[in-house]
């Protein structure tokens, strides 16, 4: 099969949506996901899978799958552009190294920037969707046109009438999700939600608000970009929302089962340590910084940590947020303990 789907003619605004899936040693997922996609109702939809370099035989297996069910699918170099989407198809990218999330899915966009694309969706590859979600997101997106990004309402897997989050909002350098943990029949609203915070797990967003054909801030490698995001277009007063009719399932964690918890819990205080002082001026930064130490203090001994361990996790966050202005990769890794990835 041809590696290259480029095209030199002038195309027309399309209706396709690119809909984008990271995988890093997850293709059971992987292929659950895009199953749930090509079940849908309707063909107006493409898939760009990109693979961040897995350990394991994740390209062979969803390749695999796509043949064996006769689907469209085309690989496509890293760095490669594509000028016009095929309805119903599949492009695969093998990374040669582990991008993170904010820049896996920031060089997949920049691959279709000369797509005349109206909207897209950025999709965790642990999730399955509803046959009609997309539909859901497309007609009230064409209905209220003011709002730039959208999410579903996303349910938990198991059980399904359990909500994982319906959007949330920003406030004080934090975010609280609506209807976390609450059954389904728990919401008031009847057809959307206002919100201003949305997470990367189900993003669906107009092409208008990419920067430079990016999406995501790239100063994280891992966590914090839906955070910069969403503070960035609150701060531009975009809207956003909860659509509740389009609805999709996440399998909560699945990808991060296996990170050390305390070492996580630093590297969340650091990329928003980090993320908040590039966002605030100065005078509100050093007011924010020392009242959300003293917030974690108490949360740390609330859990039991002891008071001695407590003030070195302070000592360290107060000392590299202010010494760095990103988490890069290097840094996550050593903050994780683990090796090159």
């Amino acid at each position: 099969m041809n590696n290259s789907i480029n095209n030199n003619k002038q195309v027309k605004t399309t209706s396709v949506t690119p809909i984008v899936l990271l995988n890093w040693n997850g293709w059971q997922d992987t292929i659950a996901c895009i199953k749930s996609l090509y079940a849908m109702k309707e063909d107006n939809f493409c898939i760009f899978i990109a693979d961040n370099h897995s350990s394991d035989d994740s390209i062979e297996e969803i390749q695999q799958w796509l043949k064996q069910n006769k689907k469209t699918y085309q690989f496509l170099l890293e760095g490669e552009t594509v000028n016009t989407l095929s309805p119903l198809s599949t492009y695969i990218f093998s990374f040669s190294s582990n991008h993170g999330f904010a820049k896996a899915n920031n060089l997949i966009l920049k691959t279709i920037a000369n797509v005349p694309y109206e909207n897209a969706l950025i999709l965790n590859n642990d999730t399955e969707v509803e046959p009609d979600f997309l539909s859901k997101l497309a007609t009230f997106k064409v209905k209220n046109p003011s709002y730039k990004i959208l999410t579903p309402l996303i349910c938990y897997f198991e059980p399904k009438d359990k909500i994982w989050n319906a959007g949330g909002s920003l406030f004080f350098g934090m975010r609280k999700y609506y209807y976390n943990n609450k059954h389904i029949t728990a919401i008031k609203e009847i057809e959307k939600i206002e919100i201003s915070f949305v997470t990367g797990c189900a993003l669906f967003f107009e092409k208008t608000i990419l920067m430079q054909d990016k999406l995501f801030t790239e100063k994280f490698f891992f966590g914090e970009e839906d955070f910069e995001l969403s503070m960035r277009m609150k701060k531009a007063k975009q809207k956003i929302a909860c659509v509740l009719n389009s609805k999709i399932y996440h399998k909560v964690s699945s990808s991060t089962v296996s990170i050390e918890k305390s070492n996580k819990i630093y590297l969340y205080y650091l990329n928003r340590f980090i993320n908040i002082k590039h966002h605030y001026n100065a005078v509100s930064y050093f007011f924010w910084k020392h009242l959300y130490l003293i917030y974690i203090f108490y949360l740390l001994r609330k859990h039991s940590i002891p008071i001695k361990e407590i003030c070195r996790f302070i000592k360290k966050l107060y000392k590299e947020s202010q010494q760095y202005n990103e988490v890069n990769k290097a840094m996550f890794q050593d903050i994780m303990q683990i090796k090159a990835c």
